[in-house]
C-alpha cells in the first residue's frame, strides 16, 4: 500500500545518528547509511523493522513510547518542517534525547517504531509539493524502496516509512475493530491511533494547514473546488496517466473494481479527510467532507517491483503540476524543477558527514530522520 497526501503543502526531516562510543559493533547506520540510493536505504532500514509476533503484551508495553514521548515527537516532526539549508542547528527536546541511539545489526530491531522520513534538504528541491507514505513496511513487500524512488524521481517533499509491521503485535488494534479473524492488530500504523505514524502524520497535516501554504490560497473556494471538482480529482487524473502509461495493468477506482482494500477505516485517512482527532476510531469520514487530499494505493506485486518504478513516477509527474521555488521553472526532460543554469550548493558537514556513500549532490538534497531505538 502506498498514500499520498494531495494539497498546497508539505513536511522535513532530518538525520540522527547515535555517537555513543559503546555502539562499537556492526549497527545499521554503518550498513544502511553506505546504501548508493535512497530506495536501496529504504530497503536497508526495512529490514530492521520489528517483524511479525516480535512483541508480547510485556515488551509492546516496555517499547511504546509515552505521552512525553510522543509529544516530543510531535514537536521536533514540526520543528524539521521548516528547514531549509541546516539539519546541525535542529535540537533533539529532552524525552527523545535519551531514546535515540543506533542498534546493534545482528541481534536488534526498531523498538519504539518511529519510523524512517526523507525530505528535501532545501526548498530547491522540491518540484511537487505532495507527501508519500509507505505505512506498511515488510507487510506489503518492496513498498519503502518503491515510495523512496517515487519520492526521488518525481521532486515530491516527504517520504515516510511506518516504524513498525502491521503484525509485530498480534493483538486486536484497541482503536479500528472489525469481527473477522484476520483484522487489525495493535502495530498497524494504519489503523491504531497510538502509532508514532498517525503522531508524524498529524504533525505534518497540522504544520501543512498552518504553514504550506497562505491561508488566503489554501481555504479559497478555488483551491477547495481544485479537490471537489468530480471531472478533475487527482486520484482519477492518477488512474489516467497509469493506465496510458501502462495499458496492459488493471486500473480502477472503488466503483468499477471488487477490491474492498479501499482505506475507509484508515485513522490518518479519516483525519485528512475531516474527522476530528478523538473520532478516528469511531466514525468514518463523510464524502462531502473529503477534499481529495487522500489517495491510497493498492497494489499487485508487479506494480511495486524495480522494474515499474519510472513507469510510477512518469505518470506522477504527468498527474501533479509542479510548484518550483522563485527563479525556477520545470526542465522539460525531467519534469522536476530547475535553474536555468547550474548553482553551487552549500553543504551541511554534519549532514555529509552522516551518509558516506551518497554523493555530495544527493547527501545536499535529503534529510533523513531515522530513529532508530533501545534495545529490545
Amino acid at each position: 500500500m502506498l498514500a499520498f497526501w494531495l494539497n498546497l503543502l508539505s513536511p522535513p526531516f532530518l538525520a540522527l545518528w547515535s555517537s555513543n562510543p559503546s555502539d562499537a559493533e556492526l549497527t545499521p547506520s554503518m550498513i544502511c547509511l553506505n546504501s548508493k540510493t535512497l530506495e536501496h536505504l529504504a530497503d536497508c532500514l526495512e529490514g530492521f523493522i520489528p517483524a511479525r509476533g516480535l512483541y508480547d503484551r510485556a515488551s509492546y508495553n516496555a517499547g511504546q513510547p509515552d505521552t512525553s514521548q510522543r509529544a516530543a515527537w510531535s514537536s521536533i516532526v514540526s520543528s524539521l518542517l521548516d528547514v531549509d539549508g541546516s539539519c546541525s542547528s535542529i535540537q533533539v527536546p529532552p524525552p527523545l534525547g535519551r531514546t535515540i541511539r543506533w542498534l546493534t545489526a545482528d541481534r536488534h530491531v526498531f523498538r519504539k517504531g518511529w519510523g524512517a522520513m526523507i525530505v528535501p534538504e532545501r526548498r530547491v528541491a522540491v518540484s511537487r509539493t505532495i507527501h508519500i507514505s509507505a505505512p506498511n513496511p515488510e507487510f506489503d513487500v518492496g513498498t519503502p524502496s518503491q515510495a523512496a524512488y517515487l519520492f526521488k524521481a518525481t521532486g515530491t517533499k516527504s517520504f515516510l516509512m511506518a516504524g513498525r509491521t502491521r503484525t509485530a503485535f498480534l493483538h486486536p488494534s484497541p482503536c479500528i475493530s472489525v469481527t473477522s479473524q484476520s483484522g487489525y492488530y495493535e502495530t498497524d500504523p494504519a489503523h491504531n491511533n497510538r502509532e508514532p505514524f498517525f503522531d508524524a502524520s498529524l504533525a505534518i497535516h497540522t504544520w501543512q494547514q498552518r504553514r504550506g501554504c497562505p491561508s488566503s490560497t489554501c481555504h479559497s473556494p478555488t483551491s477547495k473546488a481544485w479537490y471537489l471538482d468530480s471531472s478533475d480529482r487527482p486520484v482519477k487524473r492518477l488512474k489516467g496517466h497509469l493506465q496510458l502509461t501502462i495499458p496492459a495493468w488493471s486500473v480502477s477506482l472503488p466503483p468499477d473494481s471488487s477490491c474492498v482494500l479501499t482505506a475507509t477505516r484508515n485513522v490518518v485517512g479519516r483525519y485528512i479527510n475531516g474527522v476530528p482527532e478523538h473520532s478516528v476510531c469511531q466514525a468514518g469520514a463523510n464524502p462531502t467532507e473529503a477534499l481529495g487530499e487522500f489517495v491510497h494505493i493498492e497494489q499487485d506485486d508487479l506494480s511495486r517491483g524495480a522494474g515499474s518504478y519510472e513507469m510510477w513516477a512518469g505518470a506522477i509527474r504527468r498527474t501533479f503540476e509542479t510548484s518550483c521555488a522563485e527563479g525556477m521553472s520545470v526542465d522539460p526532460d525531467t519534469g522536476l524543477c530547475a535553474f536555468s543554469r547550474p548553482r553551487t550548493v552549500a553543504y551541511d558537514p554534519a549532514f555529509d558527514s552522516a551518509i558516506p556513500a551518497l554523493s555530495q549532490s544527493a547527501r545536499a538534497q535529503w534529510l533523513l530522520w531515522l530513529s532508530l531505538l533501545n534495545v529490545l
